[in-house]
């Protein structure tokens, strides 16, 4: 069997030295990418505990993907699996608060 690489005819250890090479370049122009593994849920709740809900929020910082404000309300929150646990409950301590798992991202 013959490799040719770029044109060039290959021996074992130049196709070793190609794919040596080739590697190198790929993993040092790689992107490196922090991401998380993350819960949406949709908190439903009653207009009259908004500042509740909002100052839970505001302190814990979830990802706020979407809301519908009407009758009832509606906010989206994408959070962190390690802390989806810790927050729901604090939303659900509030009165007529509601969580409803939607996906996981």
């Amino acid at each position: 069997m013959v490799r040719y690489f770029g044109g060039t005819k290959l021996g074992a250890s130049g196709l070793i030295h190609a794919y040596k090479t080739a590697a190198a370049d790929a993993i040092s122009n790689a992107e490196i990418l922090d991401k998380t593994v993350n819960d949406i849920y949709d908190i439903h709740f009653d207009y009259l505990v908004m500042n509740d809900i909002m100052k839970i929020i505001k302190d814990e910082q979830p990802e706020q993907i979407g809301q519908d404000f009407n009758l009832t309300c509606k906010i989206t929150l994408s959070i962190r699996q390690s802390e989806v646990e810790r927050l729901i409950e604090k939303f659900e301590k509030i009165t007529s608060v509601k969580a409803e798992y939607i996906r996981t991202t």
